[in-house]
């Protein structure tokens, strides 16, 4: 069956970019500063028939955690399937869709990146903003029993919409314990990798330039030097950080856009070439092909 299908994903008419909202169905509109959201997996996916549609949020994220059921969920084009009990977290931006099976029981909150960046700001800043940036899928091991992430989500549904004296406090604490929750399952899945040099500050900064530039095709050496350091040690930072030089993890940036485009809108391949910066479609194409091992009309027509 058509991945996209299976998801319910709409495939959109205009020239620009996958659907955005605020929350799913609603469309972007002004976001209130330090916004935060909470529900159950079933207020929303109920009115939807158990399918959410491929869609992103430009300026918020979401936390789900899966109490009972499971389901599907899509990620940038790559299907996998969760059972609970399961954790999920999604940054800002990412393209997401899903499709819960009727059974499906658990929470979701949603919170602006301004207020996540409050959040973990201060001392804990460095432990924990390393797990916000990273798409997050996991069943949850028995070692993060003792944070009671249900419990957690379900505060932050009771507090509401932050009016009431102390509520605003009362979600930061339970989202710093969901954050916490996150970086354990990630440690513990993940135990071999150094978690130090993956949470690499100045990697982070390479990576928002990369994404603030990509259509703009910097070469390494503007970024090192946008990052402050030496090209040399850029390089040393990315392997050590994604096991990846620097200019590979450049051309995955403009992969991922060109497989979204090629995904989830009618553009044409030459259209999708132009708006990433490439001036000659050929030279798009052979860029492409080389990389997914398949002309960019190929992998439309096998993956849509």
């Amino acid at each position: 069956m058509n991945l996209l299908v299976f998801l319910g994903c709409l495939l959109i008419t205009e020239r620009q970019q996958i659907p955005a909202f605020s929350l799913y169905g609603d469309p972007t509109a002004f976001l209130v500063p330090r916004f935060v959201h909470a529900e159950r997996i079933t207020t929303r996916a109920r009115i939807h028939d158990w399918r959410i549609g491929t869609h992103r949020h430009p300026d918020l994220c979401q936390a789900l955690i899966v109490t009972s059921g499971g389901g599907a969920i899509e990620v940038e084009g790559e299907v996998s399937r969760f059972a609970a009990p399961w954790l999920l977290w999604l940054p800002a931006a990412v393209v997401h869709g899903f499709h819960f099976d009727a059974s499906a029981e658990g929470f979701v909150v949603t919170v602006s990146t301004d207020f996540l960046g409050a959040t973990i700001s201060g001392e804990n800043a460095a432990e924990l903003s390393g797990t916000a940036e990273r798409f997050i899928s996991e069943p949850i091991p028995p070692a993060v029993g003792e944070l009671d992430l249900p419990r957690s989500f379900e505060a932050i549904l009771r507090a509401g919409s932050l009016i009431e004296f102390g509520s605003r406090l009362i979600v930061e604490a339970h989202l710093k314990l969901i954050l916490v929750g996150l970086a354990r399952i990630w440690a513990i899945r993940h135990a071999e990798a150094p978690l130090g040099q993956l949470r690499s500050s100045l990697f982070r900064r390479f990576r928002h330039l990369v994404d603030q530039h990509f259509r703009a095709h910097w070469g390494v050496a503007r970024y090192a030097e946008a990052t402050g350091i030496s090209e040399d040690r850029l390089h040393a930072i990315c392997t050590q950080a994604a096991d990846k030089p620097p200019q590979t993890l450049i051309h995955d940036r403009l992969m991922l856009e060109a497989k979204r485009g090629l995904l989830y809108t009618s553009m044409t391949v030459s259209e999708i070439g132009f708006d990433l910066g490439f001036k000659d479609p050929a030279y798009f194409c052979r860029f492409f092909a080389k990389r997914a091992g398949a002309p960019p009309s190929r992998f439309r027509r096998e993956h849509r």
